[in-house]
């Protein structure tokens, strides 16, 4: 097989994939929409940000614990960033922050704060409670 027809056959493979696709977005077409705002990684982003928050607490308490829990997700999505544009090592120091945004990406940071800001303000009214 030659180079010129694996690239055709991978073509019309691609083509047979996004027939298939077309029809499940006919079945469901409030699907595409929903999923836009909220998907699976955002509830657990949300998930796992409280829980390293919770390994957290003990050693830097509850605020240092959820600070450090987000800016491992925004570090995550700013490298992820980077890779989009070429690389670390292809693009300029601010580069992660500045491009490549949506609202997915945005979300995929914005719900483990909102998630380790609630767990810090409940555990801080569950010890105030207590005392």
């Amino acid at each position: 097989m030659t180079a010129g027809e694996v690239r055709a056959s991978l073509y019309v493979n691609e083509e047979h994939v996004n027939e298939e696709h077309a029809d499940e977005e006919k079945k469901f077409p409030c699907a595409e929409a929903s999923s836009m705002i909220l998907n699976g990684t955002h509830l657990e982003h949300f998930v796992i940000g409280m829980g390293i928050q919770v390994c957290l607490w003990p050693f830097f308490g509850r605020w240092a614990a959820g600070a450090i829990s987000v800016a491992v997700f925004l570090g995550r999505e700013i490298a992820q960033h980077e890779y989009k544009g070429g690389g670390g090592n292809a693009v300029s120091w601010y580069y992660g922050l500045v491009y490549h945004w949506s609202l997915d990406s945005a979300l995929d940071v914005l719900s483990p704060l909102l998630a380790c800001l609630l767990l810090a303000w409940l555990g801080g009214a569950v010890l105030r409670r207590r005392a």
